[in-house]
């Protein structure tokens, strides 16, 4: 019988006839059931994968590496660390204590943040600490005179950490004229509070002064002079989330089946009314490109397309399960059709292959027809010269 030269080959094929595995002519071919321990080389050969050995013997989790600054941070119990990779000395610097949950980090400006299980955090090179500020609670307001409600006011008060401000605490309604008592302040990053008030039977808060972190009390008198409005009323800290990502001036998060959005350009705010979209079932990953965001599923993927979270729509793209966790972002010119005039586009590792999530909301699948029954409870991608490589277990 005579024998059957394998190359040139054209990668894993699981689902053809056998008939279908060989062809013959002028650029004959193979396909194989399973390649294991080997690459597939444009040209059709098959290269054996370089082997690998132990570079540490610390327990790393997430490691990630930052696109901007190439530094490499993971988890490693419960910090977050820095890991210095010298040859085959790894170590690491502890940045802060977030939990022993997975973590999901993102570049956000400059800054490199990450959501873990105790919030969200920041890095600049230097200095580690908490993306958002807890809102405050209410000041206490001491009247200098009896007042009805005809001429009585309300106050607020928001901490600052330099230029950032938190949302405002709940109100309380003051006179024409009072002593508002201050709250201890406990977080180490505030810097000031800014006291807010209404006019005399009105609504709207405007700032009616600023005090360090130190002061105890704020007098209000009848003829207040009162600056700009309030910008933060009626808002929350930004929730953590098992994924994040950064998306038109957002930050986004994503637990269970809600994806929650920040503010616009105040990533450490978020609005619990409107701020969120739901979905059909478990968010398994998130990643964005210009137009939106693909988003996985139990068992296939959506994508959510708009500007913002009052006009964004959902559609149903894949009925293919995918890999949770497995989608990366990469260059849309690393792809070719999938561009859609989009410079990045998102890649997964679903049940039949990869496949590329356009901009435009579009999808190729690279080895439908090929490849079936891919399964894995978790998987991580990583792009390494050209080649997507994607570790599951």
């Amino acid at each position: 019988m005579p024998s059957q030269s394998f190359m040139p080959c054209r990668g894993i094929d699981n689902t053809s006839e056998d008939a279908a595995m060989v062809q013959g002519g002028r650029e004959p071919f193979v396909y194989m059931r399973d390649v294991v321990n080997a690459n597939v080389t444009p040209a059709g050969k098959l290269d054996m994968i370089a082997s690998g050995g132990k570079v540490t013997g610390s327990t790393y989790k997430n490691l990630w590496q930052s696109p901007l600054h190439k530094d490499v941070f993971g988890l490693y119990v419960n910090d977050w660390v820095k890991v210095k990779i010298d040859g085959n000395s790894w170590s690491h610097e502890v940045l802060a204590t977030i939990g022993d949950s997975d973590v999901c980090h993102a570049v956000l400006n400059n800054l490199v943040v990450v959501a873990g299980a105790q919030g969200l955090f920041t890095y600049d090179g230097q200095t580690c600490q908490p993306l958002t500020i807890d809102a405050p609670p209410a000041p206490i307001a001491n009247n200098n005179v009896e007042n009805t409600q005809s001429d009585s006011r309300s106050v607020a008060i928001s901490w600052l950490r330099g230029s950032m401000e938190s949302s405002l605490s709940d109100y309380v309604t003051a006179g024409e004229s009072a002593d508002i008592v201050l709250p201890m302040v406990f977080d180490p990053t505030v810097t000031g509070v800014n006291i807010y008030a209404t006019s005399i039977g009105g609504t709207d808060m405007q700032l009616a002064g600023t005090r360090d972190r130190a002061a105890n009390n704020f007098a209000i008198t009848k003829d207040h002079k009162l600056g700009m409005a309030a910008q933060f009323a009626h808002l929350s800290p930004m929730p953590t989330g098992k994924f994040l990502c950064y998306w038109r001036g957002r930050l986004i998060t994503a637990t269970a089946n809600v994806i929650r959005f920040s503010e616009p350009l105040a990533y450490h705010l978020h609005d619990e009314r409107h701020g969120f979209i739901q979905t059909s079932q478990r968010v398994t990953f998130v990643q964005p490109v210009e137009n939106g965001l693909w988003v996985g599923q139990s068992d296939h993927v959506i994508f959510i397309q708009g500007t913002s979270p009052d006009d964004m729509a959902i559609s149903i793209k894949s009925a293919q399960a995918p890999v949770p966790n497995s989608a990366i972002q990469i260059p849309s010119n690393d792809i070719g059709e999938a561009a859609e005039g989009g410079s990045l586009v998102t890649v997964w590792l679903a049940s039949n292959g990869y496949v590329a999530g356009s901009s435009a909301g579009q999808i190729v699948e690279y080895q439908a027809g090929r490849i079936s029954n891919i399964s894995a409870q978790s998987g991580t991608t990583v792009r390494f010269d050209r080649r997507l490589v994607t570790a599951v277990n």
